[in-house]
């Protein structure tokens, strides 16, 4: 969790940046530096050409099959230069980690990822740049369609105020880390039916305290603190028993509406974005939905 919390931090610093003009022949060997990269071009088609990816990079699941050159802030730089990539693709703000890739003449396209628009574009730019770029209209066009489908769903129905916690932990509310106002995940929440209750607060993911949520007393709370865990029931039931003990007076606590996701879709800014989305609003507005699970 604090490794994924570091590139939640990193990737919401600094504005996108143009994407290049493709010039010669698409990349044939693509090495993915963000997990949302390596989503994107498995989106995209472009799967057999993905030579490298980081070792947060989980799905699709087969992905997992692709050599790792390590996380955000431990590139194994030997591995890079043996796998001998024709492209490497990273997150903006994380570019001058990547300065020996441009140091060795590999090419280096920087998509940003903070916003659902940031995320559009950055679809287009890889596929721009991967010569894809007729696959990537479709897809972003097929996201727009899946999201506004999600929106006439929740239309007329009032939003509720929302805390989303993507840094706790376990057991504990220390290092508390939430989605502020400017962040990504707390405009997807927007998108399903959420305000959020630090809209005051500074920062993308700023640290809050057991006193914040106290005295903000959302209606619904999400906490991703177990993401990718696999937590057993009885984890899950005492995660939910120190809310009860912690936080007794909350209005989300009082009317059960603290979830705890597992799912790690919600903190990677990628082409599901229509499923986070949909995530999101089956646990803040389970009422605007039939019963059928998330796809």
């Amino acid at each position: 969790m604090k490794s994924l919390l570091t590139l939640l931090l990193s990737t919401a610093v600094l504005p996108a940046a143009a994407a290049p003009v493709p010039s010669g022949p698409p990349p044939h060997r693509i090495l993915s530096l963000a997990p949302h990269v390596t989503e994107t071009l498995f989106a995209l088609g472009l799967g057999e050409r993905v030579i490298g990816r980081t070792d947060f990079c989980a799905w699709p699941a087969e992905a997992r099959n692709l050599p790792s050159i390590g996380g955000l802030l431990n590139v194994d730089w030997e591995r890079v230069f043996a796998l001998d990539p024709d492209l490497a693709i990273c997150i903006t703000s994380a570019h001058d980690l990547y300065a020996p890739l441009t140091a060795a003449g590999i090419p280096v396209l920087q998509v940003q990822s903070d916003s659902i628009a940031q995320v559009r574009d950055g679809i287009l730019a890889i596929a721009g740049q991967s010569g894809a770029l007729a696959s990537g209209e479709a897809l972003v066009g097929a996201m727009d369609a899946r999201m506004t489908s999600l929106a006439a769903s929740l239309e007329g129905i009032p939003p509720r105020r929302t805390l989303v916690l993507i840094g706790r932990e376990p057991g504990t509310f220390q290092s508390l880390y939430a989605a502020g106002p400017t962040s990504f995940v707390s405009e997807l929440a927007e998108r399903a039916g959420a305000v959020n209750v630090l809209e005051n607060a500074l920062g993308a993911y700023p640290e809050i305290s057991r006193e914040i949520i106290l005295g903000s007393d959302p209606e619904v709370i999400i906490d991703t603190c177990l993401e990718n865990a696999s937590p057993t029931p009885e984890q899950i039931a005492a995660e939910l028993a120190l809310y009860r003990r912690e936080l007794p007076g909350v209005d989300a606590v009082v009317n059960g509406r603290v979830r705890l996701l597992t799912d790690p879709r919600l903190t990677i800014p990628g082409p599901r974005l229509p499923e986070q989305i949909e995530l999101l609003a089956r646990v803040i507005h389970p009422e605007a939905f039939a019963r059928s699970p998330v796809e």
